[in-house]
């Protein structure tokens, strides 16, 4: 098995993951526990969704916000809610431990997750 280096950042971009990189640490094997004995297919489609979400949104972890409910505009128009910091983060942290569901792991921000088969 490869071996991965903890930090392999510069030092800016080690600072910048500083506070990123050790919620991760307690949040994705909370996921993995939490999707352990669920079927690859629900696995998969759980992780297109957090995909999707933090490539829609994924500026919301660097700039604290909080999340906007579904409203609709005056000509009719309806307009999706955005999600918060806090639930676009937790997708990120469900989204790596989908990943380590599958062969080979993941590896994100210096860090690999991989559940045994």
């Amino acid at each position: 098995m490869p071996s991965y280096p903890k930090y392999p950042f510069t030092a800016g971009e080690a600072q910048r993951h500083d506070a990123l990189v050790p919620l991760l640490e307690l949040a994705v094997p909370l996921w993995i526990h939490h999707w352990r004995g669920s079927t690859p297919f629900t696995r998969t489609s759980r992780a297109a969704y957090c995909g999707e979400m933090v490539g829609a949104h994924g500026d919301l972890l660097m700039f604290r916000s909080r999340p906007v409910p579904a409203r609709t505009l005056d000509g009719g128009t309806e307009v999706d809610a955005t999600p918060g910091t806090a639930e676009l983060f937790d997708r990120l942290a469900e989204g790596i431990a989908l990943g380590a569901f599958q062969p080979g792991g993941i590896t994100m921000f210096g860090h690999h997750w991989e559940v045994p088969a």
